[in-house]
């Protein structure tokens, strides 16, 4: 019997996320914080916390992303630490990325 391409990948990513909230778990644990308290400073529900543990694919990856920012776990995910930007620096950035944007058209040879 041919195995079917979508449920091959379906139980694949259905392993990656439970293994990502068993993880998220295990952070938990290790900070000493109950379901009750990681999620209270997730800003979410007891319940949503437990789906995300059991890797329910229906919760948002934003929840995910922030109740791995709770338990420490920002690296797991590969997600950036968040830092403070002061709008001058933002301003900075922009307008050297915008510089080298423009500079690399000029620099660009011509296609005949």
């Amino acid at each position: 019997m041919k195995v079917n391409q979508k449920s091959r990948v379906d139980t694949e990513l259905a392993q990656a996320l439970a293994g990502i909230g068993e993880a998220l778990r295990g952070y938990r644990l290790v900070k000493r914080l109950t379901q009750e308290q990681a999620a209270e400073q997730a800003g979410f529900s007891r319940q949503t916390l437990s789906r995300i543990e059991r890797g329910d694919p229906s919760v948002a990856f934003g929840q995910v992303a922030r109740y791995a920012e709770v338990v420490g776990a920002q690296r797991m995910l590969s997600l950036p630490v968040p830092r403070k930007v002061n709008p001058e620096q933002r301003r900075v950035r922009l307008s050297q990325s915008e510089r080298a944007r423009v500079q690399s058209k000029q620099t660009a040879p011509a296609i005949a």
